[in-house]
């Protein structure tokens, strides 16, 4: 029996494009996939239409779920502690920070006002200028992301478009030293899943919602 009937609002949750939108158009095809209409989407093919289009997709069950049920997310794991820039420690699994130690934590995620203190946090001499050509490549790959999942938007990042960093991080980084189909590092792929995967964490203890994200 067909978990989707013809009409369903339907969410892909396999590789890429992770947690994009999209409604059934036809049922199980005899090589039990789903034919998917994903608006904005520019890089399908025309399905069963007769005129030339990008946003459909044939889809395996597995790869969908009804948009009415939540994003799919990896179960929560236990962390090493997290230890701020001042030697405390908070016991941290999952999300969950110990409310006794949040203060210190907090201390390591935004910029002090105090002089001296910002002068600890070399910006410039240890990020830049450690990773230069990375972080040039990591802001390419940003660009290639909003023209994938908001064509003709200003750049920002669409969060719930793709929410899986743990499990990419590692499947980009079983490949890496070669490129992607789209002309872009696997190990670059892995940087940036990196970054959003420690900017939401460190979002999530308490530190300002990044401006570039919706």
């Amino acid at each position: 029996m067909a978990k989707f009937k013809v009409g369903d609002e339907v969410r892909y949750i396999g590789d890429e494009p992770y947690g994009i939108i999209g409604t059934v158009l036809a049922n199980i095809d005899k090589m039990g996939q789903y034919e998917v209409e994903f608006p904005g989407w520019p890089n399908g093919h025309s399905g069963s239409s007769l005129a030339v289009r990008h946003d459909r997709w044939w889809c395996y069950e597995t790869d969908l779920e009804l948009v009415a049920s939540p994003i799919s997310k990896p179960e929560p794991i236990s962390h090493a502690p997290l230890t701020p820039c001042g030697g405390a420690t908070s016991s941290r699994v999952g999300n969950t920070l110990d409310p006794y130690t949040l203060e210190d934590a907090l201390s390591s995620l935004v910029v002090p006002t105090d002089a001296k203190e910002r002068k600890n946090i070399p910006i410039v001499a240890g990020c830049l200028d450690y990773f230069p050509s990375a972080l040039l490549e990591v802001a390419k790959l940003s660009k290639v992301g909003n023209d994938q999942h908001n064509p003709g938007q200003p750049l920002h990042w669409t969060r719930e478009k793709s929410t899986d960093h743990a499990e990419c991080i590692v499947r980009h980084l079983l490949d890496r030293g070669t490129v992607d189909t789209d002309g872009v590092l696997h190990s670059v792929k892995v940087a940036w899943r990196a970054l959003a995967l420690a900017q939401i964490e460190l979002e999530e203890a308490g530190a300002k919602k990044a401006r570039g994200a919706n």
